[in-house]
């Protein structure tokens, strides 16, 4: 039994080293792609420039200018594709141009220097199944979208701001390109004040980070000490087999190449001879694959092989006399098993009582389901895609942004959308709705809505009737409760703080001018009734009330007394956004249909692609968690497998140790507690150490260990008493398996162990 475990985890293990091997080989084949798009030639920068300047201006200065001097000029964006990522390299070739032979193709050719001046045509993996491609670009696995365009195409769905690199013969020529660019553009659009030291301002893009162990790693050496710890019970197991070779006159390592090295010779060369085989239907294969997954297999081979030879120190000092008589020195492998084991078992009590939090999230967000009526009508953009501009550098952002704050905001905001920004009111540290300070907070807490608000769900101000705000009055409005009446200087002279500034950030950030002296706006207070709840329009606002929250300060923008600054932070992607596209007829996808047309103009039809009600999401919400509880139990189920098969070599290895104790005590009517005193007393030391080792945990908090938490922030915590519960669970599964596998261990060992004893 225990040979044939060993062969099906060497098996395993082969195929999942295998696997990882080639999964490796596509990440660096996709990576190998992408360097290059990131980091050919050198970088220049177009800034963002005046909304009136024509995409096509700047397209056709590349042009010119770029076969003037013989540039060639590249374009990379990453964006998704049906929820898949895509890499898009627009690219202006010149004839000595080298980027060419950069990517290898598998089937065509690659675009001419022509056909990159132009707006047809293409290069692309499989996977884009692009018709209007000429040539497919090599690719393992082909699974990666990586497409090769003409520069101009990239002015369909980007702004021309953004980041660019330019492959140039000398320096000389790339700075005569960029003033040629310069020049052109501003011959055409003088507004665009652009210049070449402008282009050439480098971009400092993100960086990359990395950290955590891949979960594959994890598994592989997991797996491994699986492999090593039964490679060495197993060598235990046959003692007595080792003993007859070395009788017979073999070596340490003849007997250790005949119990162990054979088995593993052949348990990994056939899988791994499997795994080489099925390389070749690996679409877009190559001998090279073969040879990465090859050299992984053999490593995993030649470590398993060395691993294992330190069985030969056993096999060296191994006492024939006592093997004969199945007599073995099993504590070191004990300790060793005994110690995998207690660590698998805390993380398996962590993950019951984290599931157990879990469950109770779930039954909370399910109670949420169908509480948001008020809602019904209004939706917003979620999730965003990051779309065609999602690397592209540069201030393409600040261009999308901008188009969003002003453009789609006047256009949605004219056809009864909502805005509503609550996040004042979900900072955890944030001013208490009465104006009250919390962690130091000097502003207040409110919400901030438009006029539109107001008539969808009206606030009435002291004399009882409803409060209007117009959207053409330039004032800032402010909606306080009476009770805070005494505070009104304070009142008025923070919002004239905050709202002094709002006007040169917008400028600075949008280069926009609309024209409002934010630094002399007035700010008019109006006095409300007490005791009003306004609806919040967001899951992590007012929860425990249907999303209302009592008394909260309500600023009121208008589009006359705003500017774009005001509203920058209102699509962040999240389900709280403050724009609430109203509906039309109750349907998103009529919405999105009528609005297609305004979204394509301003760039954003491939960002904004989903309108989400708050009751879809809370659905959604319901299904994730439902989701991740499925992934907790099966990890459970997993480290269960795991527990119970380490308990089984650890109370195999305990009976070796005691075994004569135990038998001798059975002849003479011992109970099964009094029989196996000592084995209990090891048991109940483990699981203190696991007990307290997992309340520690729990303790600390690491990575949320034992809690659950939903997108609005709800959690639950199953708290000492859920780790306890959890461990007793587990406990009383050990003890059922352990003393079955004792008694049937006593039963099949009693006569092999009365003759060895005596």
């Amino acid at each position: 039994m225990i040979s044939r475990l060993l062969v099906v985890l060497c098996a395993v293990l082969t195929l999942v080293v295998a696997g990882s091997a080639a999964v490796d080989a596509d990440m660096r084949d996709r990576a190998a792609r992408d360097a290059v798009a990131a980091g050919w030639g050198s970088p220049f920068v177009v800034p963002v420039l005046p909304e009136t300047t024509d995409p096509g201006i700047v397209a056709d200065a590349f042009a010119t200018a770029a076969q003037e001097t013989g540039v060639s000029v590249i374009r990379r964006a990453k964006g998704f594709d049906g929820g898949q990522e895509r890499t898009t390299l627009y690219v202006l070739l010149d004839d000595g141009s080298e980027l060419p032979n950069a990517f290898p193709l598998s089937t065509g050719r690659f675009l001419t220097p022509e056909e990159s001046r132009g707006s047809t045509g293409s290069v692309a993996t499989a996977a884009v199944g692009d018709p209007s491609a000429v040539g497919t670009i090599a690719d393992l696995g082909e699974d990666d979208r990586f497409l090769i365009r003409p520069l101009r195409t990239a002015f369909d769905t980007l702004l021309p701001d953004g980041a660019y690199r330019m492959e140039c013969r000398s320096r000389e020529d790339c700075r005569a390109f960029l003033e040629r660019v310069a020049a052109l553009v501003d011959e055409r659009a003088p507004d665009a004040a652009l210049t070449a030291d402008l282009l050439a301002t480098p971009h400092s893009g993100g960086g990359s980070s990395t950290g955590g162990v891949e979960p594959v790693t994890a598994v592989v050496v997991i797996l491994f000490l699986f492999v090593v710890i039964l490679i060495f019970y197993r060598q235990l197991a046959q003692a007595r087999r080792t003993a007859v070779l070395l009788l017979h006159g073999r070596g340490t390592f003849e007997v250790w190449f005949l119990t162990t090295g054979r088995l593993l010779l052949l348990a990994v060369g056939i899988t791994g001879a499997l795994a080489l085989a099925a390389t070749a239907l690996v679409p877009g294969s190559t001998v090279a694959l073969a040879v990465i997954v090859g050299g992984a297999v053999a490593r995993l081979l030649g470590a398993l092989l060395v691993a294992s030879s330190l069985t030969c120190v056993t096999i060296r000092r191994l006492r024939i006399a006592d093997a004969l008589k199945d007599r073995k020195d099993t504590r070191a492998l004990f300790w060793t098993s005994t110690t995998l084991k207690a660590a698998a078992t805390v993380a398996l009590v962590i993950t019951g009582a984290t599931t157990a939090s879990q469950v109770q999230v779930i039954r909370h967000q399910q109670e949420l389901v169908g509480s948001w009526s008020r809602a019904s009508g209004y939706a917003v953009f979620h999730p965003q895609a990051i779309g065609d501009d999602g690397e592209v550098g540069g201030g393409s952002d600040l261009g999308r942004l901008a188009n969003e704050a002003y453009d789609l905001y006047d256009e949605l905001d004219a056809r009864g959308a909502l805005y509503v920004d609550a996040s004042g009111l979900r900072t955890p540290d944030g001013p208490s709705p009465d104006g009250g300070s919390r962690g130091g907070s000097t502003h207040l807490a409110s919400l901030v809505v438009n006029p539109a608000y107001l008539t969808a769900f009206p606030v009435l101000g002291e004399d009882g009737e409803p409060v209007v705000v117009d959207e053409a009055d330039a004032a800032w409005t402010v909606l306080v409760p009476a009770t805070m009446r005494g505070r009104e200087d304070d009142l008025r002279r923070t919002f004239q703080d905050a709202r002094r500034g709002m006007g040169q950030a917008d400028r600075s950030l949008f280069h926009r001018d609309g024209g409002l002296d934010t630094s002399r706006q007035q700010v008019r207070i109006i006095w409300t009734l007490p005791g009003q709840r306004l609806f919040a329009f967001d899951p992590s606002v007012g929860a425990d009330d249907s999303g209302s929250v009592t008394d909260p300060v309500v600023q009121v923008m208008t589009r006359a007394g705003s500017v774009g600054f005001d509203r920058a932070n209102m699509m962040s992607g999240g389900i709280g956004d403050a724009l609430k596209v109203r509906l039309d007829g109750g349907s998103t996808d009529a919405t999105l249909a009528e609005l297609a047309p305004t979204l394509r103009r301003l760039h954003l039809d491939d960002n904004l692609t989903h309108l989400t009600t708050l009751d879809d999401h809370q659905a959604a919400e319901v299904q994730r968690l439902d989701d991740e509880l499925r992934i907790l139990a099966l990890v459970g189920a997993l480290l269960l497998v795991g527990v119970l098969v380490l308990t089984l070599q650890s109370v195999g290895l305990m009976f070796e140790r005691f075994s004569r104790r135990i038998v001798i005590r059975t002849m003479f009517g011992h109970g099964l507690v009094r029989r196996y005193a000592e084995s209990l007393g090891v048991l109940g030391a483990v699981w203190a150490v696991q007990v307290g080792a997992a309340l520690a945990a729990h303790a600390a908090g690491y990575a949320g260990l034992g809690t659950a938490t939903a997108a609005d922030g709800s959690s639950a915590d199953s708290g000492v008493g859920g780790v306890v519960i959890a461990a007793a669970a587990v406990l009383a599964i050990e003890l059922v398996v352990s003393a079955a596998w004792a008694v049937r261990l006593e039963r099949r060992r009693t006569v092999d162990i009365l003759k060895g004893a005596f």
